[in-house]
């Protein structure tokens, strides 16, 4: 089957520059910080599957976090520069997360800005949740279709090459396809607006933002303790 709607091998070389960029290192900061408010604490030997890892910006945060992290990507360029950057606690497989056979169980599985790319995407969360233990974490990370980025991003269409065929969701949605296993919580984070210029009013914009319309934020973060 094809398990993405896009060829990730074709931007796999300069993924990683948005990280370089001040407006990408302000959201990574928000992004990063929304979903260390539902990640749980890694005890001894906790295992963490994330499905969708591309380069291994994310898994390298999860590993420093405690985790023995096991990434599943369908791109081969970007599962060997993932595998490239030898993150200590990090193993990465090329396969369709659809079709992987993986030995679990995890204590947590998370999936950041990846699902929006997996056609199937309700079997790829049920498929999450099987393999999670029993008290595990389902965590994740989404980008807003409400968002002022959701919304420039669709309206540029074809000339996004990287996502004019992803499906963004809302915090609703993303609640809904969660309270399938359980009682989710969903957080609204990163309203930077995306220009150098502004970069400075990111951690003001978070705190009003998050206060007053968390339903907005560019990424949102759903968890379910399954």
């Amino acid at each position: 089957m094809n398990g993405n709607t896009f060829n990730f091998d074709a931007v796999a070389k300069y993924y990683d520059s948005w990280y370089d960029d001040p407006v990408g290192k302000a959201y990574d900061l928000q992004e990063k910080r929304a979903v260390e408010r539902v990640l749980p604490e890694a005890g001894e030997n906790a295992k963490l599957l994330e499905v969708g890892p591309g380069t291994g910006h994310w898994s390298a945060w999860f590993a420093v976090k405690g985790f023995q992290v096991t990434g599943i990507d369908i791109s081969a360029e970007m599962t060997a520069i993932a595998a490239a950057k030898n993150i200590p606690g990090a193993r990465f497989i090329r396969c369709d997360f659809l079709e992987a056979d993986i030995n679990g169980p995890f204590h947590v599985a998370a999936a950041i800005t990846s699902l929006e790319f997996i056609p199937d995407h309700v079997a790829a969360l049920d498929k999450m949740r099987s393999l999670l233990l029993p008290g595990g974490t389902l965590i994740v990370g989404a980008l807003n279709r409400r968002s002022l980025l959701g919304v420039t991003r669709k309206l540029k269409g074809a000339k996004d090459p990287v996502f004019h065929r992803a499906r963004f969701f809302t915090t609703g949605e993303l609640r809904k396809l969660l309270s399938r296993y359980g009682s989710p919580r969903v957080y609204g984070s990163t309203f930077a607006l995306p220009f150098r210029s502004l970069v400075r009013t990111a951690p003001a914009l978070e705190t009003i933002g998050g206060a007053l319309c968390p339903c907005f934020g560019n990424f949102i973060v759903g968890s379910v303790t399954v």
